[in-house]
C-alpha cells in the first residue's frame, strides 16, 4: 500500500490528476499482476 500512495504522490507532482480508486488484480497461477487507475 505504501508504494501506491508514493506512486500517487509522484504523478501529483508531475502535475498528472490524482487517482481516486485502484483496482489491483494478482494471477498467482501465471506469476501476473495488472493495476487499474480510476480517475473519476
Amino acid at each position: 500500500m505504501e508504494l501506491l500512495v508514493e506512486h500517487r504522490r509522484f504523478f501529483v507532482s508531475q502535475n498528472q490528476p490524482k487517482w481516486k480508486l485502484f483496482i489491483l488484480v494478482v494471477d498467482v497461477d501465471k506469476g501476473r499482476f495488472s493495476l487499474e487507475l480510476k480517475y473519476d
